[in-house]
């Protein structure tokens, strides 16, 4: 291969032409090549070298060829060899594409591994092939493929990459070729310096003048993506001071700095030239001298654009560039930032001096940022907590903030006279500045007159504006590093803190007051961001204000109607006592007081705006305490769990009566302090659970507060399992430690006080049972167990005799014995019936590893208050628990088809009567003989709805029993009454109690919706279930064929009422079915769909619901291109007729609202099926566009636009 690759390079075009006789066509030299290859490889290189060919048959040769060298059958050499004829004609087209076939090889076999003599050789030529203008698109492709190879499959060595990037820069002219070819140089130069750095810098200034002039001129956004980084990756191969790079530095970002400010109007996929172009500029030191000035000339800009990016990259270029390299500079941009920051402070025309107009708001954040990033880069680089923060002294921490070289710019900042003009302004109200009185007279002048109220209220929105903007420079430059945070602290704070208390000891109505708290507040809040680290510098109390001045601070404020200053003077608070413990400005007494004083005004409850801003405040300490918690010492005790929290505990069990709301807005200031902390959680848990014993306590001795007692517990309750309970973390310890001894605790209560089961206490039955469902779903197996085990010994206390030996007896039997006790129980909620419900509730949290032990006491206890329960919250959650145990077991000490036997076919089937068909001698149908009272159709009502969340357990783990199920259902729909043959039908047969009827179809109806639709309750991840992927698509792909048989064979004698019913189990069916599931089987249930609709418009207005779910579901069909216009467009005719319908649908607007956007997307249907319909949309779309409600008629104008 070596012999024919060099014959390709150094075979002149005179011999060659000589050898084909001068004049000859390239078919002619196509069909004189006999080369020697292998016959299988000759067809497929004709077939590439060929231009006449088309592409389809060039890519099909070329990958032919591929193929075959990675099935081994041929070599990298035989292709080669064959190839040699076609490499080194005088045909430029012919050779063009034989070096272009062999590149195009390479590039498929990027992952064969070769030999490095192989890659040496192929390099070699590549390289050489440069200087041939005709190929030299193929040439750069395979030498881009060669130096992009690993090591482990061959790799280019560094001699050879050398020697290929000295022949590029001897042969390559860049801007003169086209784009795509511009593309492939600007990645092979590319490559060369981020995979080959090393091997080619000893080409040195070569290098880098070749660089320059390729990249030079450059425009096309796709190539400048590339310039970009080759120039990155230029400065990481010649970084030093003295290098090639540092010579031509100017001219490196004279041609880069033509693309800034760089962007694109409309916004496009260039747009993150923005970002590259922002890392070329910060690349390396050597561009600070030429870019610094560039970005302040543009500062000066009167465009807002490039003032944004010009500060945008001042701030991102000043850390990678450093402090050493910006010391000639710092002047120059403190002067352009404070020319943003601190307008009123430099020289202006009068107008602008007058209008007190404030800066734009993005320019504004661009230049704080860029200016807390210069401050953090003039200071000392040393992590303050890489030291022990108890050695390190005030006097260290002055020495550094003040004493090093490093930090000459924000010294800058506090020497500046501006800020020194605003203190000694707030300092003295009476004796101002003769810079600033200057101003005020001059603004003055321009004003209507002399001492006119026009200026003296520009002068005081002068003085506003200046303090607003001198507090934001030092709030950005204090957030910069620990150092600048005390530098501001001790050298502005103090003063600013004195004036202050000043002004509330003398004349709390000073002109100055409101503007200087400001200043506190805006620094303080600021700080607060930073004080992961930022802000934690030590410093000596003498530096702060005392804690009496803050509170003398804080009650003025507190008086005042300004609530503006409520806010940040609790901002100011809780800076103070965020800081870690060990670097705290304030003694640990301090903080004592500091959080005493906020937990008295969040307790006084006379202030509602003041006490959300001290709850913030809180909230926001609790989350520093928890942030810092690995900083503090094991001795620290002062804080919110100290302080805070069982002040606030103490407070919801000391209220009185008529105190409910009080206690409402405890119990949220508990959640939201505590609630984010495991120890503070736990500490919170623990006491609302003693809250709530001595309540029922007092409750059981007290009998007349029992009502107001009841509602207390109910909301310590609601507050436990929606606030606190659902934070907790399942895999921390302490958490799952809070969570048992929650539902541990429920079941004592349930035991021990007789109060808990009053019959009138409907709410807290609820949130006692949300409770205990959140507690157990946190709780590990081992828990969960001991859990239920408790629970199940409860409930065994609390059966008679008769029903304890339920396992010894038959399980008909044993069901009888459960039900007649439900029934003789069933005037009030019991002990039995609160355990059954909190044991459901227990059931629903199982993991499914969870061994239950006597299960079949438990379900056959589930089945019976399902049906015969006492109340519908234990109805339901009975429900649940057997839905969950059919789901989650798979073979306890009962097996699964067992159970499903037990629960379905001996409980909840045999609760609904059977109508059966009689002998055509007899002529009759025999009605069942059992009680139609209201209870009985109650009863039945809630097995149907058992029975749907038992078909839902079963369709989530993909269990066959779900067909019997949603058999049951649709013979209910049809019916209201299951038969032996869910589909045989005797004419003339009509029901006795229509109330019955149209409950129990209801019920039906709504079965299909508890089985799809997710639950936040039960049955999903949350809670542990086996859901089976796609279980939703299967169960609708299955009741599809059986809706539409049932459809057919309805009874000739109530076929309406019979379809009224199966459509509105069809639309609660679809309602909890995604849309791309009802596409796959949209052939069937589109006319399904159509028809529902045509049927419930006519109905009462109680199917608006139905309406709806029925109309997303079409336009679901409406808006698939693949799948759904399709079928819409088969029936456009029929769905227009029936939306025309729904426009005017008078009982619900969203209806209507929907069907002119179903009716506006139809027009991307067909044009051939559409156009013929249009003058009767328009004509009915004339009273839409005049309904009562304007959403509809803003919709109808769009509808009404695209016909």
């Amino acid at each position: 291969m070596a012999s024919s690759l060099a014959t390709a390079e150094g075979g002149g075009e005179g011999e060659q032409q000589q050898q084909y006789g001068g004049r000859t066509t390239r078919a002619q030299i196509l069909l004189s090549f006999k080369p020697p290859m292998p016959p299988p490889l000759i067809p497929h290189i004709e077939a590439y070298v060929n231009s006449e060919s088309s592409a389809a048959e060039q890519a099909a040769g070329c990958r032919a060829i591929i193929d075959q060298l990675l099935l081994g059958r041929i070599t990298i050499n035989e292709v080669v060899t064959g190839l040699e004829m076609y490499l080194t004609t005088t045909d430029n087209v012919i050779r063009a594409r034989g070096i272009q076939l062999l590149a195009e090889i390479l590039v498929g076999l990027s992952v064969m591994p070769l030999e490095d003599t192989v890659v040496h050789s192929l390099t070699i030529f590549f390289g050489a092939r440069l200087a041939d203008w005709h190929s030299l698109r193929a040439a750069l492709l395979g030498s881009l493929t060669l130096l992009r190879r690993a090591p482990h499959v061959g790799a280019v060595v560094g001699e050879d990459a050398r020697e290929v990037a000295r022949l590029a820069l001897e042969n390559l002219h860049v801007q003169a070729l086209a784009q795509h070819d511009r593309m492939l140089c600007l990645e092979f130069f590319q490559c060369l310096l981020s995979r080959h750095g090393a091997a080619i810098a000893p080409l040195g200034g070569d290098l880098v003048f070749g660089v320059c002039a390729a990249i030079e001129e450059e425009k096309d956004p796709r190539c400048l993506l590339l310039v970009f980084r080759i120039v990155e990756s230029l400065t990481l191969v010649f970084p030093d001071s003295d290098g090639p790079v540092a010579d031509c530095a100017e001219d490196l970002f004279d041609i880069v700095s033509r693309y800034f400010p760089i962007s694109f109007n409309p916004v496009s996929s260039f747009n993150n030239l923005y970002w590259d172009v922002q890392r070329v500029f910060a690349c390396t030191p050597l561009f600070a001298q030429y870019c610094i000035p560039l970005l302040l000339e543009k500062l000066s800009s009167s465009l807002q654009g490039a003032k944004v990016d010009s500060l945008n990259y001042l701030g991102y270029c000043a850390p990678h560039y450093g402090a050493r390299v910006l010391v000639e500079h710092a002047g120059a941009v403190w002067a352009a930032l404070k020319a943003e920051l601190l307008p009123l402070s430099v020289p202006a025309s009068a107008a602008a001096a007058t209008s007190g107009e404030p800066k734009d708001a993005e320019i504004l954040e661009q230049a704080t940022l860029c200016l807390t990033s210069w401050v953090e880069t003039f200071q000392e680089e040393k992590d303050f907590f890489s030291h022990d923060a108890s050695s390190t002294t005030t006097t260290e921490v002055r020495r550094r903030s003040t004493t090093t070289e490093s930090g000459i710019f924000l010294q800058l900042i506090l020497k500046d006279e501006s800020v020194e003009d605003l203190i000694a302004s707030l300092e003295d109200d009476d004796i101002t500045t003769h810079r600033w009185r200057t101003d005020e007279i001059s603004a003055a002048a321009a004003g209507p007159g002399p001492g006119s109220s026009s200026s003296s209220t520009i002068s005081n929105n002068r003085a506003k504006l200046r303090v607003q903007a001198t507090a934001r420079v030092l709030a950005a430059a204090a957030c910069a590093s620990p150092y600048s945070c005390y530098a501001i602290c001790s050298q502005v704070l103090t003063r600013i803190m004195g004036i202050i208390r000043g002004m509330h000891s003398e004349s709390p109505d000073t002109g100055l007051e409101a503007q200087s708290s400001s200043l506190l507040g805006t620094e303080q809040q600021q700080n607060v961001i930073s004080k992961d680290g930022m802000s934690s510098c030590g410093s000596s109390n003498s530096h702060f204000l005392s804690l009496q001045q803050n509170t003398v601070c804080f009650r003025a404020s507190k008086s005042s109607s300004s609530r503006n200053r409520d806010y940040w003077v609790a901002i100011g608070l809780e800076v103070l006592a965020s800081f870690p413990a060990s670097l705290s400005p304030i003694s640990r007494d301090q903080l004592q007081e500091v959080l005493s004083f906020l937990r008295e005004v969040l307790l006084s409850g006379d202030n509602d705006p003041l006490q959300t801003e001290v709850l913030n405040a809180l909230v926001s300490i609790s989350d520093s305490e928890d942030r810092f918690r690995g900083v503090e010492s094991s001795s620290v005790s002062t804080g919110i769990l100290t302080e805070v929290i069982p002040y606030l505990l103490q407070a919801v069990a000391e209220e009185g009566t008529e105190t409910v709301q009080l206690v409402e807005k405890q119990l949220i200031a508990l959640q939201m302090i505590g609630g984010s902390r495991p120890i503070a959680r736990k500490m919170v848990i623990e006491g609302l659970l003693t809250t709530v014993s001595q309540d029922l306590t007092q409750q059981y001795t007290n009998d007349g507060n029992g009502e107001w007692i009841c509602g207390k517990v109910a909301s310590v309750l609601h507050c436990l399992s929606n606030d606190i309970l659902p934070r907790c973390d399942s895999s921390s310890d302490t958490d799952q430690a809070s969570a048992a001894k929650v539902a541990l605790e429920i079941w004592t209560f349930l035991h021990s006080s007789q109060p808990w089961v009053r019959a009138n206490e409907q709410v807290k039955l609820l949130w006692s049972m949300e409770a205990m469902r959140v507690a157990v779903q946190k709780c590990n197996i081992i828990t969960q167990k001991k859990i239920l085990q408790k629970g199940s010994e409860i409930l065994f206390s609390c059966r008679s005799e008769d029903t304890r030996c339920t396992t010894d007896s038959s399980v008909q039997e044993g069901m009888e014995k459960v039900v007649e006790t439900a029934k003789s129980q069933a005037t009030c909620v019991d002990e039995r019936g609160w355990v059954v419900g909190h044991l459901a509730a227990v059931v629903v949290s199982l993991i499914p590893s969870t061994d239950i032990c006597n299960e079949r006491v438990l379900l056959e206890e589930f089945v019976g208050v399902a049906i015969h329960g006492q109340s519908p919250l234990l109805t339901e959650v009975a429900a649940h628990a057997v839905a969950s145990m059919l789901n989650k077991w798979e073979a306890l000490h009962l097996h699964l088809e067992d159970m499903i036997h037990l629960a379905l076919d001996k409980g909840w089937f045999a609760e609904l009567p059977q109508k059966k068909k009689q002998s055509t001698n007899e002529g009759s149908v025999a009605n069942d003989t059992k009680d139609v009272s209201g209870d009985h159709v109650q009863r039945r009502v809630r097995a149907i709805c058992a029975i749907a969340w038992a078909g839902k357990g079963l369709a989530m783990r993909g269990h066959s029993r779900v067909a019997d199920v949603a058999s049951l259902l649709i013979t209910l729909l049809l019916s209201g009454t299951p038969l032996a043959d869910p589909l045989a039908f005797c004419v003339g047969s009509v029901l006795q109690d229509r109330e019955e009827d149209g409950s129990v179809r209801m019920a039906a109806a709504q079965g299909f919706s508890i089985i799809v639709e997710d639950s936040p309750v039960c049955l999903n991840k949350a809670h542990h279930a086996v859901i089976r992927p796609l279980f939703k698509q299967r169960f609708f792909h299955s009741m599809i064929t059986p809706l539409m048989e049932a459809m057919q064979k309805a009874s000739a004698a109530d076929v309406e009422l019979s379809r009224l019913w199966l459509y509105r189990g069809l639309a609660h069916l679809v309602s909890g079915i995604p849309h791309s599931v009802v596409l796959t089987d949209g052939e069937k249930a589109f006319p399904l769909l159509l028809g529902g609709i045509s049927t419930l418009c006519t109905t009462d207005p109680s199917d608006s619901e139905s309406l709806l779910a029925l109309l997303l579901a079409v336009s679901g069909f409406l808006v698939d291109d693949c799948t759904g216009r399709p079928i819409a467009a088969e029936h456009v005719s029929s769905l227009v007729k029936r939306l025309l319908v729904l426009v005017q649908y008078e009982h619900s607007p969203v209806v209507r609202k929907t069907a002119l956007q179903c009716l506006g997307a139809v027009v991307g249907l067909p044009y051939a099926g559409v156009f013929p319909l249009r003058r009767e949309v328009l004509k009915a779309l004339l009273s839409a566009l005049d309904d009562r409600k304007r959403v509809v008629r803003k919709e109808a104008v769009r509808c009404r636009q695209a016909w």
